[in-house]
């Protein structure tokens, strides 16, 4: 049982809820570097707690917090060579006169 993103929504805190059967020895502590041990570096647990059995890591889920990045050449405006909008646009003169007696 798990939160959930969208396709291609990339997640920083995600919780997950699981059963787990540990050795006596185990504190969360031994259990959290032995996990990271076996996970991909690019997954890292960092944090362990112990809940009630009915926990359930999407409903219990109280909100979410969103973060967009915006690459930087997406905002700069159009150089000039690349935008010649040239304003009034032709006819602009005559198109306000005929909606203006319109209307009277």
């Amino acid at each position: 049982r798990c939160g959930r993103t969208d396709k291609g929504v990339h997640a920083l805190g995600q919780v997950i809820g699981l059963k787990l059967l540990m050795w006596p020895d185990d504190t969360v502590e031994t259990l959290k570097e032995k996990l990271n041990k076996e996970l991909p570096p690019a997954i890292r647990v960092f944090f362990i707690q112990r809940v009630a059995a009915s926990f359930h890591a999407r409903h219990g889920c109280s909100g979410r917090r969103y973060e967009y990045l915006i690459p930087a050449y997406v905002l700069r405006p159009p150089s000039a060579s690349s935008a010649q909008l040239k304003l009034p646009l032709p006819g602009h003169r005559e198109r306000k006169t005929a909606a203006a007696a319109a209307a009277k």
